[in-house]
């Protein structure tokens, strides 16, 4: 079975509809409280890192971020891994601030486990040169192919 999600995201899947059984509102409802506990988490994050670098504006950015209707309909309604996955890449940025690099790095490659797309974003700053940079994000598709293979 092939998936376009990454590998832990599949565990993670795999756990909560283990957990929910035959009872598919459970399930549902498994997968909505994991994103919006992640969702939260996320939030929390953020705020801690306004207010370390514009204090004035925290409440300002908090809100922006909360009450963003996508977040609202991808987390609470349907319970999709995107927050997740922000959450990790935020936890990551917060650990790499506060000098936890190996930490960092452990967390942005979870992300990047549970959906791919976190590689992209991250490969324009692995390289000075635009060229090695490039060639950074050009092997990301080659890294993900194992994980999805045509059916």
């Amino acid at each position: 079975m092939s998936s376009w999600y990454g590998p832990l995201w599949t565990l993670i899947s795999a756990g909560l509809a283990w957990l929910g059984g035959n009872h598919v509102g459970l399930t549902a409802l498994l997968f909505r409280g994991l994103s919006v506990g992640a969702a939260l988490g996320a939030a929390a994050l953020l705020w801690s890192h306004l207010r370390r670098t514009v204090p004035e504006r925290a409440a300002q950015g908090l809100v922006l971020f909360l009450w963003n209707p996508l977040l609202v309909i991808e987390t609470g309604l349907s319970g999709h891994n995107d927050a997740i996955m922000l959450a990790l890449v935020l936890l990551g940025v917060w650990l790499h601030l506060r000098g936890w690099k190996v930490a960092a790095v452990v967390s942005l490659t979870l992300s990047v486990l549970v959906k791919f797309l976190t590689g992209c974003g991250g490969c324009w700053k692995t390289s000075r040169s635009k060229s090695g940079a490039a060639g950074n994000c050009a092997t990301l598709p080659t890294s993900m192919m194992p994980w999805r293979r045509c059916s």
